[in-house]
């Protein structure tokens, strides 16, 4: 049965969405301490590994102050929602929960709130 790929909020050139199965499949045969990914990007293949411990890393300073400052919690939904109402950038659907559609040139990006 082929579980669902858990998205990461941002997406980056070359993402791995589509290795993911075959990635976690190599992945739950080794035995490691530590997942170790130097260049993470968006990060879906730690997120659907879900391992105990990871070094995760990448040349881009952009996506890593992005994780950190989620991590720190810099940047949350309410953050984001607040920023995008002061630039209209977003629409909104009328689901149970809140989904922001931001409008980035031709791309469209979604993001839950509860």
């Amino acid at each position: 049965m082929k579980t669902a790929v858990i998205v990461p909020p941002i997406k980056c050139q070359g993402i791995k969405n589509k290795l993911v199965s075959s990635i976690k499949s190599l992945a739950d045969h080794q035995n490691f301490d530590r997942w170790i990914e130097p260049f993470c990007g968006s990060g879906v293949v730690a997120f659907n590994l879900q391992p105990k411990k990871a070094l995760l890393a990448d040349a881009n300073i952009h996506i890593i102050n992005f994780y950190n400052d989620l991590k720190n919690q810099q940047i949350n939904p309410n953050l984001v929602k607040e920023f995008l109402d002061s630039k209209k950038m977003a629409t909104y659907s009328k689901k149970k929960e809140q989904t922001i559609i931001i409008k980035c040139e031709k791309d469209l990006i979604k993001i839950t709130t509860t």
